[in-house]
C-alpha cells in the first residue's frame, strides 16, 4: 500500500486568498493586492465548486459497506 497524501483540492489556494482579502476589509492598508469586484464573485464561484466536491466526498464516505 502507498502511502497516504494530503492533498487539497484544485483551486483551494486561490479560495484562502480572496477569503482573506475579503476578511481584512478596505479599512486595511494593503500594498500590493485588493479585492475587485471580479474577485468577489470568484470567491462566490470558488466557494461553490469547493463545497461540491467537500458534499460529493461526503456522500461517499457515507456509503455504508
Amino acid at each position: 500500500m502507498s502511502k497516504a497524501k494530503s492533498e487539497v483540492p484544485y483551486g483551494t489556494l486561490d479560495l484562502l486568498i480572496l477569503k482573506t482579502l475579503e476578511t481584512m476589509g478596505t479599512n486595511r492598508k494593503v500594498k500590493f493586492y485588493t479585492l475587485t469586484p471580479s474577485g468577489r464573485r470568484q470567491i462566490g464561484l470558488e466557494v461553490k465548486k469547493w463545497e461540491q466536491a467537500n458534499a460529493l466526498v461526503t456522500r461517499f464516505l457515507e456509503v455504508e459497506p
